[in-house]
């Protein structure tokens, strides 16, 4: 009798551990299976999908993704001549712990999540500001931390942005938590909800403008101010704190006049705590005291303001105020999880995707919730029970999409391929970044520099610059580069650079003293100039030209001459400032 219990039990219990562990709860969709369903989606289409890349436009486009930069010469010569057959695999695997990636990334979620900052509009304070929170977010994926806790740190971030470098997409608001909300949601859930801020939205029954503000609640307490140098002048810092406020929160210009509660998208409800520094919950005869002395303090501020008095005594008075905080926008990562948890997946691969392919399932990215429907869904939906059973593991999902066969095709379409862009029936061609055209023009024409020096002159090239940027090519939206990556103006930028007319110019260091002194023919050299720039050896058709330019300089200055003009057009070709 008690082996026979003793064998129900082990029975059922391996029953319930299959079925908690099985692949319907733990599917692991690998590279190969999401190639799989690409094909039957191409196959319902007719679709012919192109041919594979070859090494060198792999590796290109490999490096351009995941590093935001060029590969150099070295790595193009070694993966080329690399007989293993599982060489990409291992580049792959190689690349996703770079530290580069982590830049990489950065410079994407400063866009998605930053943009241009209100104050300062000084281009130097920006960058600065900036830094720290692209530091954080390089060190956060080059550590591999779950997206899910990624985002946690970011929604209910606060501190001094010295020190918690995830406070910038919050700050850069000051005080504004409809712009908070409509940030948070654009980013994480792909939503755009801001239109529902003064009108129920027209396209989705569901967001409607009380709402919108529920939402919008959970960062009605959250403020920001610039910390400004001792002198009182340049912003050093910004500091993103909470204060206790009313749980009732009145929404501006409804008639008649519209209160509501902080409550998440799916009308689940925060509950109202306040806490000390220490995080120990608060009765209401507690923070009503805090409350009375907080008042007295800015009436206090306020008079001294008045008077003129020395900036740093102010800043003496703002740090007595008392450490008490609202906790709603603690809890909001969590309800947003609890809620959402699937879209917040989905809208991150599908982010991912459009980062490896130019365009996602569903583009443009953020426009979920709005009627839309998803390019194969049964791919994104693949890849979204992956990267939840992975643990959030994003360097995981990457490499199984840039493992497939799909993101290894040639971006020379088909006839049929051409007609069905969002079947990814061939590899796109997209625009460099402006940070992806520096950092590679850096690599292309200082090719003998040490990693120290390299990423110094990156830096130094990127502050020199980056600037412009922002000013001759901001936009009145968050993404503040994206008139950048156009034809134009970003073909004017290069021609007319003189930042890169001084790159191309042969000097110690540079490529084309590379060129002069490791090459024995200039069949070699202008090998080298493609290999440089456009990751590749020169056709028989360009090496046969460049040669015969080369050959008719008049004497060795007229060479030197020549050799600039060469890599000069190679720096400014279409192909140079593509992904393809």
């Amino acid at each position: 009798m008690r082996q026979t219990l003793r064998f129900k039990i082990r029975f059922f219990t391996a029953l319930i551990v299959a079925a908690l562990f099985s692949p319907a709860f733990l599917p692991a969709w690998t590279s190969s299976d999401i190639d799989t369903l690409l094909a039957a989606e191409w196959s319902k289409q007719g679709i012919e999908p192109a041919g594979p890349a070859g090494d060198e436009e792999f590796l290109r486009r490999l490096s351009l993704d995941l590093r935001g930069i060029i590969p150099a010469i070295d790595e193009v010569i070694a993966f080329v001549e690399d007989d293993a057959p599982d060489k990409r695999a291992r580049i792959i695997e190689d690349w996703l712990a770079a530290p580069e990636r982590g830049e990489h990334w950065a410079a994407s979620w400063d866009k998605v999540l930053v943009g241009t900052l209100e104050q300062p509009r000084n281009v130097v304070p920006q960058i600065r500001l900036k830094t720290y929170f692209r530091n954080w977010v390089s060190e956060q994926f080059n550590a591999n931390t779950p997206y899910d806790e990624f985002m946690r740190e970011i929604v209910s971030a606060r501190g001094d942005l010295r020190e918690e470098g995830a406070v910038l997409p919050l700050g850069r608001w000051q005080t504004s938590p409809e712009n908070m909300a409509g940030s948070i949601s654009r980013a994480f859930l792909g939503q755009q909800i801001q239109c529902a801020q003064c009108h129920d939205h027209k396209d989705d029954p569901t967001l409607t403008q009380k709402r919108f503000w529920e939402f919008a609640a959970f960062f009605d307490t959250t403020a920001a101010r610039p910390v400004r140098n001792e002198e009182g002048r340049g912003y050093e810092s910004i500091l993103l704190t909470d204060t206790p406020k009313r749980w009732q929160k009145k929404v501006p210009d409804t008639e008649p006049e519209m209160v509501v509660f902080p409550k998440y998208l799916d009308g689940s409800a925060a509950t109202h705590r306040v806490v000390n520094d220490q995080g120990i919950v608060l009765d209401r005869r507690e923070i009503a005291a805090a409350g009375r002395e907080m008042r007295k303090l800015r009436d206090k501020r306020n008079a001294m303001r008045k008077a003129g008095a020395d900036p740093s005594m102010m800043m003496e008075l703002a740090e007595e105020m008392p450490d008490i905080r609202d906790t709603r926008r603690d809890q909001l990562p969590q309800m947003m999880l609890a809620g959402d948890n699937r879209q917040i997946a989905r809208n991150f691969v599908n982010r991912l995707w459009a980062r490896y392919f130019g365009r996602g399932f569903l583009e443009p990215v953020d426009a979920w919730g709005v009627g839309m429907e998803p390019a194969m869904p049964t791919v994104l939906e693949a890849l979204t029970d992956e990267f939840i059973a992975s643990g959030w593991n994003v360097r995981h999902v990457e490499g199984v999409i840039l493992n497939t066969r799909a993101y290894q095709l040639s971006s020379l379409p088909t006839e049929s391929s051409a007609k069905y862009p969002d079947y990814f029936a061939h590899s796109s061609v997209r625009p460099l970044s402006p940070e992806q055209i520096l950092d590679s023009v850096v690599r292309a024409t200082f090719a003998d520099l040490d990693p120290d020096d390299s990423n110094r002159l990156r830096n130094l090239i990127r502050d020199r610059y980056i600037g412009q940027f922002i000013l001759t090519f901001d936009n009145d939206e968050m993404e503040w580069m994206n008139a950048f990556e156009t034809s134009i103006p970003r073909a004017l930028f290069l021609l007319n650079d003189k930042g890169v007319n001084e790159a191309v110019s042969a000097r110690d260091g540079s490529v084309l003293d590379r060129i002069d002194e490791s090459t024995e023919s200039l069949e070699e050299a202008v090998d080298y100039l493609y290999l440089a720039t456009l990751s590749r050896r020169a056709a028989d058709e360009e090496r046969k030209y460049v040669v015969a330019m080369l050959e008719n300089a008049p004497n060795e200055s007229g060479l030197q001459a020549v050799a600039e003009d060469v890599l000069w057009g190679l720096v400014n070709s279409t192909e140079f400032i593509t992904n393809h």
